[in-house]
């Protein structure tokens, strides 16, 4: 009796590894033969990221500050350089011919410049609204003449050149807590006004570009020398652009970071310099030639930079574009700044 209970069990286990065997041989030939049947049944069970939506480029609208208003226009930056001085707007309409509108006199505050750029030199975020760069982008949205729109504005309302409740008022800690939250918040809603009303005339493409920090700069650094007190400056920047993040998801639009920018330029070769090609970049001493990174007023970046930054615009908006624009090489950013 015992013989054969222990019969029973050893066919029993033989049974078991014969299925095991078999089913191991079953799964090395699926994948051998079959393996899009299993990335298949993997995938079932994967979160499969959105699909970027991707519009047609047509027309593109700006509102802002003197980093977006023309260099050539009114404002005549460069000085002895007028003929290679140029914003990121002015590359990209000249070298890849995209379409800011015509070029013109047009009403305030456009002034001297393109027919859909809005951006004012001095303007800040609640200027911007005061100024109606919204109000006149959006007829041209409704008009269906543009469908992509960059919002690039906030630096002014920052900047170390200004004494009311901007960065010296930060650095040296003259403004409260709550006064601090409320220029934030302001700066805020001002952007999400400006939102409003261009979603109200249409269905244009929005990116904004966050608020660059100045404690980035050199001459910053030198005018504000205590780092603990630029970096409570920075902080409130940081706290800003955070809220412009949570704007942007709640709005359906896009962002584009700034000082993801200008935090590669602290030397983009071996030796820490900004290298376009053969030429090596000012990076200390501003003045108005095209390679220095500022021009002479120590705030505008110079035309070589510009086409830096014209690349990184492009390769913020082009998977959202149905039709991407080729990058600028590096030979066209140095004949456009005169430096080939």
């Amino acid at each position: 009796m015992r013989n054969t209970l222990i019969n029973i069990l050893k066919a029993v286990f033989y049974f078991m590894l014969f299925i095991a065997v078999m089913a191991f041989i079953s799964g090395v030939v699926m994948l051998t033969w079959k393996p899009q049947f299993v990335i298949d049944q993997i995938q079932k069970y994967l979160v499969k990221p959105t699909p970027i939506e991707q519009v047609p480029l047509k027309g593109i609208g700006i509102l802002g500050d003197s980093q977006s208003d023309e260099y050539r226009a009114d404002d005549k930056r460069g000085a002895n350089y007028p003929t290679s001085t140029y914003s990121w707007v002015e590359i990209l309409a000249q070298e890849r011919n995209l379409n800011f509108g015509e070029w013109n006199y047009y009403e305030e505050p456009r002034r001297q410049g393109f027919k859909y750029n809005f951006a004012r030199s001095g303007a800040t975020a609640q200027t911007m609204i005061d100024q109606g760069q919204h109000t006149g982008l959006a007829q041209y949205v409704q008009s269906g003449e543009v469908t992509t729109v960059i919002i690039y504005i906030g630096a002014n309302d920052f900047a170390p050149y200004l004494y009311d409740n901007a960065y010296s008022a930060i650095y040296h800690n003259e403004i409260s807590r709550s006064e601090i939250i409320e220029k934030e918040n302001n700066i805020v809603a001002n952007i999400d006004t400006a939102i409003d009303t261009l979603q109200e005339a249409g269905s244009p493409k929005i990116f904004i570009v966050t608020i660059p920090d100045w404690g980035n700069h050199t001459a910053v650094k030198v005018g504000f020398p205590l780092p603990h007190q630029r970096y409570r400056v920075s902080t409130v920047i940081n706290e800003t652009n955070a809220k412009i993040n949570e704007l942007a998801e709640r709005q359906n639009v896009e962002i584009i970071e700034i000082n993801e920018f200008y935090h590669s330029l602290r030397g983009n070769d071996a030796s820490y310099h900004v290298r376009i090609g053969d030429v090596i970049l000012e990076q200390f001493l501003s003045q108005n030639n095209p390679r220095n990174i500022f021009l002479s007023d120590g705030v505008h970046p110079g035309t070589a930079i510009n086409g830096l930054f014209a690349n990184f615009i492009l390769n913020k908006i082009n998977p959202h574009l149905a039709n991407p624009v080729d990058t600028l090489t590096e030979k066209e950013i140095l004949s456009v700044s005169g430096l080939d």
